[in-house]
């Protein structure tokens, strides 16, 4: 990827809509898009493949609407030509962003630089659960991450590991002119299930550090040759890339600290099934030190010590991503979802949701629901 030779916003926007409205069959630009959404079409040489994934694309009612609104609007000469450009293509990859529709986690590599002012600046998020993990290595620059349970800014070297039912949400972070990110899509299988065992930092997201240049070039090099490896769906071509991911992820385990112990205490554990299956109950923290025998203050102190945060943080973190699950996914009505969870009533979910997503969660909803806006 030549940065120097990205077309302008506009070009941009213009390509996506003759794309997508089946003017053109080809564009390099969208077709970058789709490689950086982790769809393996994209690498083939086989048009039909490709054909196969735009045609998808071009079905959703949603991409349609947008089509038609670009075209309304770009008539209209009082409206500024690249800001009407950037909000065209926000909404069209807001929209393809369902990973179950082009995203394989196939084993499959790639690579995505964001900069500021390009098409490609766009908040990737994927609220919903995915086929597969998914592994971002920063290579240069910084990215942002919503965990949850904190706000992660990523330097050169950091690696976060997402689990298919973690909730995953990165931007180029604000101060940065550019952010280079190294992809890793697989899904888990035996040759990979020891090495998934890394430090983490919020519920279903793991994450580690190059310690060291050469550690980095290592993890860079094998990167490059999955790049390169046939992307074909045969079975031997999908168990080179899966030998590949597997050295990958050795590699990784050099990076985890000596001192980790992912090993719970049975009190902790204990503790995570009672509020787990306790999540739309109202309980103390009384009570569930009680279900691991032990006083408030020292089963606070053990949590922690255990999971990296109190456990009433962690009871709130998992509530907050299984309303992201049900706002995405369903039409249940707000207050009922924050009574199904819970919450004494809608505006404590509100207020709680806010502090957690940076967003109400009627506009979390129009953002990532789109069978909802269809209606």
């Amino acid at each position: 990827m030549i940065e120097s030779m990205q077309p302008s916003i506009r070009q941009t926007a213009e390509q996506f809509y003759k794309i997508l409205t089946g003017e053109i069959d080809y564009s390099p630009v969208v077709m970058q898009f789709f490689k950086s959404a982790g769809s393996v079409a994209a690498y083939k040489h086989d048009d039909s493949e490709q054909k196969k994934v735009l045609n998808a694309i071009r079905a959703i009612p949603e991409i349609q609407k947008h089509c038609q609104q670009w075209l309304t609007l770009t008539d209209q000469k009082h409206t500024d030509p690249d800001l009407l450009a950037e909000q065209f293509i926000a909404n069209i990859v807001s929209s393809v962003q369902e990973d179950r529709l082009i995203s394989e986690y196939r084993n499959i590599c790639g690579q995505h630089i964001r900069t500021a002012g390009r098409w490609n600046d766009y908040r990737f998020c994927r609220p919903n659960k995915k086929v597969g993990w998914t592994l971002q290595m920063t290579v240069k620059g910084s990215g942002r991450y919503n965990c949850v349970r904190s706000v992660i800014d990523t330097e050169p070297r950091d690696i976060l590991l997402f689990a298919p039912d973690a909730y995953l949400d990165n931007y180029r972070h604000p101060d940065c002119e550019q952010w280079q990110v190294t992809w890793l899509l697989f899904r888990e299988d035996y040759r990979v299930n020891d090495l998934l065992d890394w430090p983490e930092v919020a519920s279903g997201i793991y994450r580690l550090k190059a310690g060291t240049g050469d550690q980095l070039s290592a993890l860079e090099n094998i990167a490059a040759d999955l790049m390169k490896a046939d992307v074909a769906d045969t079975t031997k071509a999908i168990r080179i890339r899966a030998t590949m991911v597997e050295h990958f992820l050795l590699r990784c385990t050099d990076l985890i600290p000596e001192t980790f112990s992912s090993e719970k205490d049975h009190r902790v554990i204990k503790a995570m099934a009672f509020m787990e299956e306790n999540l739309n109950s109202s309980f103390t923290l009384e009570q569930v030190a009680a279900e691991a025998c032990l006083s408030p203050s020292r089963f606070s102190a053990l949590f922690r010590e255990n999971c990296g945060t109190g456990p009433m943080q962690w009871r709130e973190e998992k509530r907050i991503t299984r309303a992201c699950h049900k706002l995405a996914n369903s039409h249940t009505m707000i207050a009922a979802i924050a009574a199904e969870l819970g919450y004494a009533d809608q505006v404590t979910f509100s207020r709680n949701f806010r502090k957690y997503m940076e967003m109400t969660p009627s506009q979390y909803r129009k953002r990532f629901n789109k069978r909802f806006n269809e209606q």
